[in-house]
């Protein structure tokens, strides 16, 4: 370990004019010896939960074999093979929904995070969701300190009222939910959370700071550029490439929020007066068409949201593809994938092939985070190493609660989990996966309970 100096506060912020700030990720020079840097990032795991509405094609989702000796022939899991050492693909849950009857696309997406069913499609009121669960316990226990924001709520499509018909419900939206049972919003413009993400960490930046900022512009990098020369001299090597890698993959966001959304005669982009340099994603209602570009969206906000578990300013994210029942249309995509028709529409015909199409697809942009977070670094390992990701969801073919998926990747902080199989889950229930990557990150006791799982009720994934 190299440390010219004093050791560097683990809450130091680069700071620069009309008050912005940018906190940053764990360096050498905050820890006093190489065992404490090694553990320094670990403190509190990072957790992202990735919503995929509408369910799956499992006749075509899958790889042949079990366990660890799979052929990922025609499947569309097939993107997932490269980083099978880092993740475990589930299949055949039984879900939480539609347990006393109601509308199962409300009654699922409403019980996926929370491990507990509600008790129909009109319940307002629900039990916390592990996201928000860990958000109350970083509260309490980060290393760090409250100051930060502790977790995100996002989203890539927000389903407006159906006036008239059995989807005119919140539920339909209702991922997260607060220690009182109540909704937590979502956001999909995904430059309004890059500012609250940064602006949280400073409470002086006023409102008339954050518009001069706006018409100026320029990056929050271009800003702090004297603190960053001031710091590098202070810094090893290892500590310059991580900070110099950290602000390039700021910039490069910055730059992809503001590049113009694909027009298609289904969507046009985004209203450009939302931000003046961050444009690409304003918020939009709109359930005619709803949101034709929705990977590209994930792509950009999984960029975010590694930068935000980088320097810790949040920590668990909920994220929400679509609406359950959205009308969700896909643009041809970024490598030559065919245009989709509304999956909600799809779902109703599961043999058709379009059904399954946009499985490889956004296991394609599952495999491509994985990868991001493989290559962002944490501690003496990566993001990967120190992260939990789960991508699932909550509704079974035909709208039943069977034969569900979930892919679980990451490491949680420790190599105990035993990744690189599938495992068929025989029916059982998807409810103590939750539970089971609590205690795996070391933020549950064994005698807690979460929703309707309580001890003796987990997955054993180190075998």
């Amino acid at each position: 370990m190299h440390i010219k100096g004093e050791p560097l506060s683990r809450r130091t912020l680069l700071r620069g004019g009309l008050g912005t700030a940018i906190a940053l990720p764990a360096l050498e020079i905050m820890f006093g010896s190489d065992a404490a840097y090694a553990q320094g990032a670990l403190g509190c795991p990072r957790f992202i939960a990735i919503y995929q509405p509408n369910g799956h094609k499992a006749d075509a989702f899958y790889p042949s074999g079990s366990g660890a000796d799979l052929d990922f022939s025609n499947c569309n899991a097939a993107p997932l093979q490269p980083h099978m050492s880092d993740l475990t693909l589930f299949r055949n849950f039984n879900g939480t929904n539609n347990a006393s009857g109601g509308n199962p696309h409300l009654t699922s997406i409403t019980s996926w995070l929370t491990g507990r069913p509600v008790p129909n499609d009109q319940a307002q009121t629900h039990s916390i969701s592990v996201d928000r669960w860990l958000a109350d316990y970083y509260e309490e226990h980060a290393p760090t300190g409250k100051s930060q924001h502790e977790a995100i709520e996002a989203s890539s499509f927000y389903d407006g009222p159906n006036p008239g018909t059995s989807y005119n419900n919140e539920q339909k939206n209702w991922l997260s939910t607060d220690h009182n049972g109540n909704k937590i919003p979502t956001q999909m413009d995904l430059g309004a959370v890059l500012e609250r993400m940064f602006d949280g960490i400073d409470g002086d930046l006023s409102a008339e700071q954050k518009e001069a900022v706006r018409r100026l512009g320029k990056s929050r990098i271009d800003f702090v550029m004297d603190d960053v020369h001031a710091l590098e001299s202070r810094l090893g090597a290892r500590d310059k490439q991580t900070v110099g890698s950290y602000l390039d993959s700021i910039r490069k966001l910055e730059n992809n929020l503001s590049q113009p959304l694909p027009e298609t005669e289904a969507c046009e982009a985004p209203d450009a007066s939302v931000f003046q340099y961050y444009d690409r994603w304003g918020e939009r209602i709109d359930n005619a068409n709803g949101h034709d570009s929705i990977d590209l969206h994930w792509r950009d906000a999984m960029q975010l949201f590694a930068i935000g578990f980088q320097c810790e300013a949040i920590r668990s994210v909920a994220y929400m593809l679509e609406t359950e029942a959205g009308e969700s249309p896909h643009a041809e995509g970024p490598n030559g994938e065919p245009s989709l028709p509304n999956h909600h529409g799809l779902s109703h015909n599961p043999s058709n092939d379009g059904y399954g199409h946009r499985d490889r697809r956004y296991a394609q942009v599952f495999a491509d985070m994985v990868q991001l977070f493989k290559d962002t670094p944490v501690g003496d390992g990566s993001l990967l190493d120190h992260s939990i990701a789960i991508w699932g969801t909550g509704i079974g073919v035909n709208h039943s609660k069977d034969r569900i998926m979930a892919t679980v990747a990451g490491h949680g902080g420790s190599n105990t989990i035993n990744h690189g199989k599938m495992r068929d889950m025989g029916n059982q229930s998807q409810i103590p996966l939750m539970r089971s990557l609590l205690l795996h990150m070391g933020v549950m006791d064994d005698t807690e309970s979460f929703g309707d799982a309580g001890p003796g009720d987990e997955i054993d994934m180190t075998s």
